[in-house]
Formats: C-alpha cells, sequence, structure tokens
C-alpha cells in the first residue's frame, strides 16, 4: 500500500514556527542603509499589499514583475529576497530546536509523546472516523498489502517535518523536498509555468526562468526528483495534503493530483484548518453534511472542477475531508512544559 503526505507551511506553523508569509514580510520590508534603490522600491511595492500565503505572494509577484523596466531588477529584489527568507528560517528552525532539545538523549518522555503524535498522525483512519465506508476501504487495502510505503513531499524549506518524522524510526518511507530546502541551498520561490505571466517590459531569459517558474529550475536542477515524486503521487492508494493552500503557484501538482482522481482507485484526504475549528461539529451526520460543502469548495475553488464537469461526482467520492488536526507538535510539547514544569 502506498501512501503519499504533502506536507505545506501549515505544518511548520503547527510546530510553533513563525514561518507564515505575515510573520516574516515586515521584517524584510525595513528598509537598511545597504538596500539599493531597486531593492526599496520593491519592499515599498510588497508592504502596500497584505498576502495572507506564500501561494498569494508568489502568485503577486506575476503581476508585481511588470513594475520592473529590465529582467536584471526583478532577479535582483527576487534574490535579495529568498536570501532574507533562507535566513529568516534558518533562525526559526534554530530557535524550535534549541527549545525543545528534541535528540535522543533528554527528555525521553517527550520522545514518546511525539512519536506517538506523528504514528496517529500518518494513519488516517484516527482522524477520519466518519465514513466506516474508507475506513473499511484503508483497512482492507493494510491486510491486502506485504508493506506499507510512505512517501512525504515537503513544500516547505525547514527540516523540522523530516526531524519529527525521524523520531518514530519509520521504515519503508522517502522524504522530497520539491520546492529546496535550507540544508540543500536550493530553495526556489516563483509560478508554476511561464503562461501564468503577461509581460510588459522585458522577455525571461533562461535565466530568469531559473529565478523564478519552479518546475523549470527543478527539472534544470534535479529532474529525477521530479520524476519520482510525480511517479509516488500516481502510485499512491491514498494521498494526504496537509498545511497548504493549493494555489495557482502549484498548478503542476493539483494537475497531477486530478490526473490521479481520474486514473487511480484511491482516496484523497485534505486538512483543512478552518474545518479545524469548527467545534460544535459532533453527531456523525453532521460532519458528513459539513464535509459536502467544503469538498464541493474544495474542487471547484481549488482543483477547479464543477459541476458542469462529467467527472465532478466520480471525484467527489473520492475526496475527504477530515474534522480533526493532526501533526499537533507544538500542542503536545506545550502539554508536556505545562505538566513538568
Amino acid at each position: 500500500m502506498n501512501i503519499t503526505f504533502l506536507i505545506g507551511n501549515g505544518f511548520d506553523i503547527n510546530c510553533g514556527l513563525k514561518s507564515s508569509y505575515s510573520d516574516m514580510y515586515e521584517g524584510y520590508c525595513e528598509e537598511k542603509e545597504t538596500d539599493s534603490e531597486v531593492i526599496k522600491k520593491f519592499k515599498k511595492l510588497i508592504k502596500q499589499n497584505n498576502y495572507e500565503n506564500w501561494s498569494d505572494f508568489e502568485w503577486a509577484m506575476r503581476e508585481h514583475i511588470n513594475e520592473f523596466k529590465t529582467e536584471r531588477d526583478f532577479i535582483e529584489c527576487s534574490d535579495h529576497f529568498v536570501t532574507y527568507l533562507n535566513n529568516y528560517l534558518i533562525e526559526e528552525e534554530n530557535k524550535f530546536f534549541e527549545r525543545y532539545q528534541i535528540n535522543e538523549q533528554s527528555n525521553e518522555f517527550l520522545i514518546s509523546k511525539l512519536q506517538k503524535e506523528i504514528e496517529k498522525s500518518i494513519d488516517i483512519r484516527t482522524s477520519y472516523d466518519f465514513n466506516n465506508n474508507v475506513v473499511n476501504y484503508i483497512n482492507n487495502k493494510i491486510i491486502n498489502s506485504m508493506s506499507i510505503q510512505y512517501n512525504f513531499i515537503v513544500f516547505n524549506y525547514t527540516g523540522v517535518f523530516e526531524r519529527m518524522l525521524g523520531l518514530m524510526r519509520l521504515d519503508n518511507h522517502h522524504v522530497f523536498y520539491i520546492h529546496g530546502s535550507l540544508k540543500g541551498k536550493d530553495i526556489i520561490l516563483g509560478i508554476d509555468n511561464e503562461k501564468q505571466l503577461e509581460l510588459k517590459n522585458f522577455k525571461l531569459s533562461d535565466v530568469g526562468k531559473l529565478s523564478f517558474i519552479k518546475p523549470i529550475f527543478n527539472e534544470e536542477y534535479d529532474i529525477s526528483k521530479v520524476k519520482d515524486v510525480s511517479n509516488a503521487i500516481l502510485q499512491s492508494d491514498v494521498i494526504c495534503v496537509y498545511g497548504m493552500s493549493l494555489g495557482e503557484s502549484y498548478l503542476t501538482w493539483k494537475t497531477l493530483i486530478v490526473n490521479w482522481l481520474d486514473l487511480k482507485d484511491g482516496h484523497l484526504f485534505v486538512y483543512d484548518y478552518e474545518n479545524f475549528n469548527n467545534k460544535n461539529i459532533f453527531f456523525k451526520n453532521q460532519q458528513m453534511r459539513e464535509e459536502r460543502v467544503s469538498k464541493e469548495h474544495f474542487l471547484i475553488k481549488k482543483l477547479k472542477i464543477d459541476k458542469s464537469n462529467d467527472k465532478f461526482d466520480k471525484y467527489f467520492k473520492k475526496i475527504h475531508m477530515p474534522f480533526k488536526n493532526i501533526f499537533n507538535i507544538k500542542e503536545t510539547i506545550d502539554n508536556y512544559e505545562i505538566e513538568n514544569f
């Protein structure tokens, strides 16, 4: 059985990192004496906009690019922003590990609690317990499988997820950093493809495309990783999307998920933060009714599949939206500190 998790920035936020766009952009926008005139203009430009998600910022950059007179100016600003982001996330990552001192030599009781939380989180049945048909499907798959192969496709840049996962000593798994990592010094921000741009002042050269179009960078930098990730998704029996907004800058992967929904007899679980906050839902029929609304919204707004599409019902049956949060790392550690200090 193949289970694939797509892990977004919501995971790092759930661990307590201040890694959202709104957390870091004010610090970036502070003017410094070393800033060039182009950088100063860029900072003023992005300060005028209030983006909620990283994907919103990436998508907006396709419009901001027309504020630049030359490609060279745009690349200068893009590189400057990525450098700041890299350093900012290194600090956040270090704060996390320093505070919680996650290692095998200390806090054994905490380690045990975190192991249980990770183990529970990657077992979809524990967070989706209001539809027995789906749970039975997963149980039957597990019973008929020799083993479970886990694939974790990380869209974050920090190493927090892999470090937490490592507490489990999980067999049969792969971790892919599809947009690079701090450790690999290969992080990339940008959009999904050149067609998403409407350039007015200049055309993107090959250098510009490497700087701002994520699939082009990935294909030139590590095509085998792209193939491995694509194969992992297409061969999955279950896909779980956690902590991702799935904006238009993720179009390649959204398209692949739709292809998988079309071709594979599998189930897609989407963990939506808004569902976790709905505390009034208790009975199974209430959950199922509310889930239908969330599923329709996801299909129409995120995957761009409306009800006129003859495959809408087919996809609808395969998509599930749990009402329980998973990967409650910060909550687990906070509770440990309250109980022991």
